[in-house]
């Protein structure tokens, strides 16, 4: 047994030898190099060891290594996000006031400076015009292409836009007409940009400067901050 533990450490040590990996390469070079390394050692190994155990070594790395995921897999290209901020919000050409903008939504890393998000938030104005019985709320569907600055350093610019659904519901008292309950779906663009910063490879923060606009003088424009987690 010992003779054989001796056998693969030498086996590895002179497949190493020959593929030294420089610590400036990426990590993809350095998985591909690692696992050429193994398949190496243990094709050295198959020609001398002359055991049974010997003849599935091989075809064992070699699923091993077909079957782990690559390190540009484990990049991980989805994300749930987590958003609170306070914005301005106007309808018909009219501010109804500030209020907290509280959302969510998920991202898809496209490519390494590409994401495609879709998210969902939501505000409430109360007392709108100084009205005790007037309140106006927001439900807006929103999809973005964004774009990550740097994607190879732990903190990023982030901006871009894309298009949006709001739900804006209006409620007040007329006497002596009575409550009422109206309800709209506006169709709005979007743009943000900000920073995000990378504190693992799972988890991300980010801060960024926000804005809807309506054709019918509508928006929702403010900042916020989120916390993400990949997977």
């Amino acid at each position: 047994m010992i003779p054989t533990c001796r056998f693969i450490i030498e086996s590895v040590q002179q497949a190493a030898g020959r593929y030294r990996v420089s610590a400036g390469q990426e990590a993809t070079g350095r998985r591909g190099r690692a696992a050429s390394l193994v398949i190496y050692a243990f094709t050295i190994m198959l020609r001398s060891a002359r055991t049974p155990v010997g003849h599935l070594i091989l075809p064992a790395t070699l699923a091993l290594c077909m079957l782990a995921t690559p390190v540009a897999g484990q990049d991980r290209r989805w994300a749930v996000l987590g958003t609170a901020g306070l914005a301005s919000i106007g309808h018909a050409d009219s501010e109804q006031g500030n209020a907290p903008v509280v959302g969510g939504g998920m991202a898809f890393k496209m490519l390494r400076s590409l994401l495609l998000e879709g998210e969902v938030h939501s505000a409430r104005v109360r007392n709108v015009f100084g009205r005790a019985d007037h309140d106006f709320s927001e439900l807006t569907f929103t999809g973005t292409l964004l774009f990550r600055a740097s994607p190879e350093r732990r903190a990023h610019l982030v901006g871009g836009g894309g298009l949006a659904l709001q739900r804006a519901r209006i409620e007040f008292d007329v006497p002596p007409i009575g409550h009422v309950d109206r309800t709209e779906w506006l169709r709005l663009i979007h743009g943000r940009a900000g920073v995000e910063w990378d504190v693992s490879h799972r988890v991300l923060m980010r801060g960024e400067a926000v804005v809807w606009l309506g054709a019918g003088l509508d928006w929702v424009l403010g900042g916020r901050a989120g916390v993400g987690y990949r997977f």
